[in-house]
């Protein structure tokens, strides 16, 4: 991101990595760009305070813009998509989500949530063992009391 220069005429530039994580937002979440300051999630996944100025919707065009003109997109983006791979957040086809699962709790959860394929004893005991409230869905008993 060293390549992205500042402007050094008007206001002054919004830093390179909150561009790009907006950029990465827009990506997962299909949003617009007038949406990208609207919502508070977004905010502050970005890094913006509720009484920071986001950026408006031509900024963003112009910094997208300029990410494809000078070909940083595709370095930027393979980046990030190699760092989450590496982290294990992203998985190959091949490999089901709940196999990494475990891999993705730091221990420092409140709670872990999921759906009933992500519910096992050994990640119950896992959650327990670490003082995270478990949340996972159940599969309904094939034997139920009775």
């Amino acid at each position: 991101m060293a390549d992205l220069p500042a402007t050094p005429r008007g206001r002054p530039s919004y830093l390179p990595l909150l561009m790009v994580k907006l950029l990465l937002l827009q990506q997962w979440y299909e949003a617009s760009d007038p949406a990208m300051g609207e919502r508070l999630s977004f905010r502050r996944f970005a890094g913006f305070g509720l009484q920071d100025r986001a950026p408006d919707h031509s900024t963003i065009s112009r910094f997208r813009t300029h990410l494809a003109i000078t070909s940083l997109a595709e370095a930027l983006f393979a980046a990030v998509k190699q760092q989450l791979a590496t982290c294990g957040v992203l998985t190959p086809a091949n490999v089901n989500d709940t196999q990494v699962a475990d891999g993705l709790i730091a221990g420092d959860e409140a709670a872990v949530y999921g759906d009933a394929a992500y519910g096992t004893h050994a990640r119950s005991a896992l959650l327990r063992r670490l003082g995270i409230q478990d949340q996972l869905m159940r599969r309904p008993s094939k034997h139920p009391p009775g």
